[in-house]
Parts: C-alpha cells; sequence; structure tokens
C-alpha cells in the first residue's frame, strides 16, 4: 500500500486465490486489473451467447500474467458481461486460462446473479470477486453473494449528490439514512471488502485518491479505484493519441501514490503501459522504506525491477 497510515488503523492485507491486497506503505505491490469483454471490446463477436476470438483472448490474458510475473505487481481480471449466458462462457475461458483472481462485473444483477450461481456451481468462489455492492443493491442479490459463499466483494463508494471523499465515506455508513455499505458487505456474508471510490471523470480522481486514503485511515480495508474511467471521458488526451499512453501511465501512477491497493486501469491490453510504470514507482517507493525498517513481501517489484 502507498500513503502511510501507520496512525491510523492496522492496514489489513487478504490473500485471494495467492494474491495479496492491502498493507502498508511500500509492504505490498498494488494489485492491477485489467478488463476484458467490456462493451465494444472487438474480440467480442456475440455478447449475448459468448462468442468471442477465444485466440486473441488467450493472448491478452497471458500478456497480463507475463507482466505480473516479470514487474512484481499482482493482477486480476475484471471479466465484464452483458448477458447471463456469455457472462458464463466467458468465465469458463478465463478458470481455465490464467490463475488469477477474476471480477464477477456483470452489468446487471441477472447477469451477475447467474454468474454467482456458476461459480458457486463448479467450485471457483475462493477466486470469484463480486463487483460490485453499491448503494442499487437488492437484498436478494446480497442473499445470493451469501448462499454461495463468496468472502470478497468489491464495495463501490459511488454517489451523484455528494462526490466528495467526504460523502464518499458517508455511504459506507449509512445510504439515505438506511444500511452504509459496509453493513450491506456484511449481511452479505463478506469478510474480505475492498472500496472503490468510484471515479466519475479524470478530475474526479483526485477526489476518489483523497477518499482512498480515508478509508484506509478510518477502517485498514483495502482501497482503490479505476482512473480508467477518468481516462475514457478524458476528451483532450483521448484526441490527441500520441501522447494518451503516457497520460494513461501517468494516472495510474498517480493513484497508486496516493495510497491505492488495487486500480481497474481499464481494457487488459493497457498491460503492456501500465505495469512498467506501476512498478518502477513501486520499486523506487520499496527500496526507500527499506531503509525504514519497511520489508516487502516475496516477488515485490523492488526484487524484479532493480
Amino acid at each position: 500500500m502507498q500513503g502511510s497510515q501507520k496512525q491510523g488503523q492496522k492496514q489489513k492485507i487478504y490473500d485471494i486465490a495467492g494474491v495479496k491486497i492491502g498493507g502498508e506503505r511500500g509492504e505490498t505491490p498494488t494489485v492491477l486489473v485489467g478488463t476484458i469483454f467490456y462493451s465494444g471490446h472487438k474480440i467480442v463477436e456475440d455478447p449475448k451467447k459468448g462468442v468471442f476470438d477465444k485466440a486473441k483472448a488467450e493472448e491478452i490474458v497471458n500478456a497480463q500474467d507475463e507482466m505480473a510475473d516479470v514487474t512484481g505487481n499482482p493482477c486480476m481480471v475484471d471479466v465484464v458481461g452483458d448477458f447471463p449466458e456469455g457472462m458464463v462462457k466467458y468465465l469458463e475461458f478465463i478458470a481455465d486460462t490464467t490463475d488469477s483472481p477474476f471480477l464477477l462485473d456483470g452489468v446487471n444483477a441477472e447477469t451477475r446473479i447467474h454468474a454467482v450461481d456458476y461459480v458457486k456451481e463448479v467450485g471457483l468462489t475462493s477466486r470469484a470477486i463480486y463487483s460490485t455492492i453499491s448503494h442499487t443493491t437488492k437484498e436478494d442479490e446480497l442473499q445470493v453473494i451469501r448462499d454461495a459463499g463468496i468472502e470478497c466483494a468489491i464495495v463501490f463508494a459511488f454517489s451523484t449528490y455528494d462526490p466528495t471523499p467526504e460523502g464518499k465515506m458517508g455511504l459506507l455508513k449509512s445510504v439515505d439514512g438506511g444500511p452504509g455499505l459496509l453493513e450491506m458487505a456484511e449481511k452479505a456474508g463478506v469478510t474480505k471488502p475492498i472500496i472503490d471510490t468510484a471515479v466519475l471523470d479524470i478530475s474526479s480522481l483526485a477526489l476518489s485518491c483523497k477518499a482512498i486514503r480515508m478509508v484506509k485511515y478510518e477502517y485498514g480495508y483495502p482501497a482503490g479505484c479505476a482512473p480508467a474511467n477518468g481516462m475514457s471521458l478524458w476528451k483532450k488526451a483521448r484526441r490527441e493519441k500520441m501522447y494518451y499512453k503516457a497520460c494513461e501511465a501517468s494516472a495510474s501512477v498517480y493513484t497508486v501514490s496516493m495510497g491505492a491497493d488495487f486500480i481497474l486501469y481499464g481494457p487488459i491490453t493497457s498491460a503492456s503501459t501500465v505495469f512498467p510504470a506501476v512498478a518502477t514507482y513501486e520499486a523506487l517507493l520499496g527500496y526507500g522504506e527499506k531503509w525504514s525498517g519497511v520489508e516487502q513481501v516475496e516477488g515485490h517489484p523492488v526484487y524484479k525491477m532493480f
């Protein structure tokens, strides 16, 4: 984790199918999460039935795994599905192609619930991360998560009326006077909540990063966000293609420097840009923290990049 929380709560570290997430400054590397099968992804031929270019999908998933091995930053796969049948096909492929944990990121409740039923049926719950529990999540969805025994979920602190760090923190405790997001996660049987502080656009990334520090200080939970959400709406950077990748890398490194334990960096094909940039920062941070007595976990970028 980057960004000291020594005066706040003890920082929790989760182990999710061998991937460690959380911890103190310079102790564990940030988990980098690439997204696949999203709306508009060119490898998808039929999102309803889950037909896609398997050779290309395998190539880009393997490329992310390779970047994780080379740099020392662990990875996860954000599996997006628009339809229940398609989502199951995607999950079958990911489970067979990589050992990495994966996010059950269905775009609607029906698809997410179908995904949960699938991972429960085939015994993949230990690798699955529910995405997401938000203020719109209904009771039946929470019950499905509990019944499946899924331990880990993304808790999405998103507010349309108060995007400030304080507003995001408020959602964790209460939603319109009702139970807060953390209480909802507990009701779902989630013992490993991961807090996403919700990026709306590129400028709001700064507020989301401030909220990451606040979450870790007050609760000690792993926290992060999706700088990719800001990048996708940043018109100037998208127009100037010659420096888009530099902006993408910079936004990712900024987020990590502000304390993120994970980042959703966008399309999985951006792994070759994001992993080296983040790992260079974390190797330097880790080396500096060694002089303060902080030991890095095995495989940290400090041991891989120098």
